[in-house]
């Protein structure tokens, strides 16, 4: 696993330490890319890029939030779409709003939506939803 973490928030740091616990517990390999708050939107989309090429490393993370500087969705949409685990670049977002299509990774929030609703309310045919 690679995630790239930018800038000073310190729940970013937290939770990328969380993401490295749980990795060693369970014997995934990490690569962690830790970058300064300046850091420039070429410099952090060159950093995914070469998680993208590096052969050891399966699947890629950004810790939100980024820099105010840097466009969120420029990074998200570098990540390769096999190696999306969140399944946020336009790839694998696109996937999931198109009926019969698979993305390659489905984002943790929008899964475990779609279980609380398939756990609790089988069929929502029919029914009023406000998002």
């Amino acid at each position: 696993l690679g995630y790239v973490v930018v800038g000073n928030d310190s729940r970013s740091h937290i939770y990328a330490k969380m993401k490295s616990k749980a990795c060693e517990e369970i014997g995934i390999e990490q690569k962690a890319i830790v970058l300064p708050e300046d850091t420039t939107q070429a410099e952090v989309i060159h950093n995914v890029v070469q998680l993208n090429n590096d052969p050891s490393v399966s699947g890629i993370l950004v810790q939100l939030p980024l820099p105010p500087t840097l466009s969120m969705q420029a990074v998200f949409d570098k990540i390769r779409a096999d190696k999306d685990v969140d399944g946020v670049n336009a790839f694998n977002v696109g996937q999931l709003a198109i009926r019969e299509r698979e993305p390659q990774f489905v984002s943790c929030t929008a899964n475990g939506c779609l279980y609380i609703i398939q756990r609790y309310w089988p069929s929502v045919i029919g029914k009023r939803v406000v998002v």
